[in-house]
Formats: structure tokens, C-alpha cells, sequence
């Protein structure tokens, strides 16, 4: 048998049904506007392994991916402004949603008291995605998987998120 977290007591919160779209967009959004509001809070998304996949909205995806590109390769805060010039100078500002979508991330923010749970959330609805979409796999091929999973250290997701593109994430040259 292949334990998903070892050495982890599991509880009952350890069964709860994944967030459902609506509210997962909502924390989505509080996560991203708390960012553009107070960017600083970005090294708590990374030091967290956030990676780009858990975001089930593709807007939120580019998003997150250009922010945490633009911390990890630039050095540099993702505050709004600087979140809205580098998407114009890449041509994407609209694709994204333009300035009303940004807006409505910022009047999202949530306390940053709550920026770690809300994160920590985050992940593990991801989670919950990835290992629902392996069910269907051989068991062999599934075994893997879970393991790989379970391997994962925040550290390996978030530096596999930021130094890879994923299929729904186009890598953006900042410059």
C-alpha cells in the first residue's frame, strides 16, 4: 500500500469534497489580489511550493505565472503597476482581462493573516484534481503516480512550476 503522506495523521478535514468552482475562484482571486495589494506576499506563495497548475482558472494561471516570474528571474515586487506595465509590454493585458479584471483582484484582497491557509487550500485542492485524474489508470502506472505525488516537496513544485511551462501556461519572456 502506498501512503499518501507518511507519518501524517489523517483526520476527518483529510476527507472534505474539493472546494467547488465558485469558491475556488473566489480564493483564487483573494490570493492573487492580496498579492498586487501587498506583493511582498509572493515569497509566501513560493516558500509555499504554489504551483502555477493549482490555479483551476486559466487567467489566473498567466497571471500568477508572470508574478512569480517576475520575483524569481527579476527580483522584482509584483505590485500592481508593475504587474500591469510588464502585461502590456508583453501584449496580453487584454487577453488576460485588462485593467477591470485586475481591479477586481485588488478589491478581492484578502488579510494576509489568511494568505497561508488560503494557499495551503489551494494545494490541496490541486492535489485532489491530480490524484482524481489518475483514478482511471492501471494500477501500476497509478502506484507511480501517487508516489511521485507524495514525493513532492513545496520547494520541487514550485521550482517545476516556475522553470517549466506547462501546457496551459505560456512562458512569457519578461524581457
Amino acid at each position: 500500500m502506498v501512503a499518501l503522506f507518511p507519518g501524517k495523521k489523517i483526520t476527518s478535514a483529510d476527507f472534505l469534497p474539493p472546494i467547488s468552482n465558485s469558491a475556488g475562484m473566489e480564493i483564487e482571486a483573494s490570493i492573487l489580489g492580496t498579492v498586487l495589494v501587498n506583493p511582498r506576499a509572493i515569497k509566501t506563495l513560493i516558500k509555499l511550493g504554489l504551483p502555477v497548475e493549482a490555479f483551476e482558472f486559466t487567467p489566473h494561471q498567466h497571471l500568477y505565472h508572470i508574478m512569480s516570474q517576475l520575483w524569481l528571474e527579476e527580483n522584482r515586487l509584483p505590485d500592481l503597476k508593475t504587474v500591469t506595465l510588464t502585461l502590456t509590454e508583453l501584449g496580453i493585458l487584454a487577453d488576460i482581462g485588462g485593467r477591470a479584471f485586475l481591479a477586481t483582484l485588488v478589491s478581492c484582497a484578502g488579510l494576509p493573516i489568511w494568505l497561508k491557509q488560503h494557499t495551503e487550500l489551494l494545494i490541496k485542492t490541486y492535489k485532489q484534481r491530480q490524484l482524481a485524474s489518475i483514478a482511471h489508470l492501471p494500477l501500476e502506472e497509478a502506484k507511480e503516480k501517487i508516489e511521485e505525488l507524495a514525493s513532492d516537496s513545496p520547494k520541487r513544485l514550485c521550482s517545476s512550476a516556475s522553470k517549466k511551462s506547462s501546457k496551459t501556461t505560456p512562458n512569457y519572456p519578461l524581457r
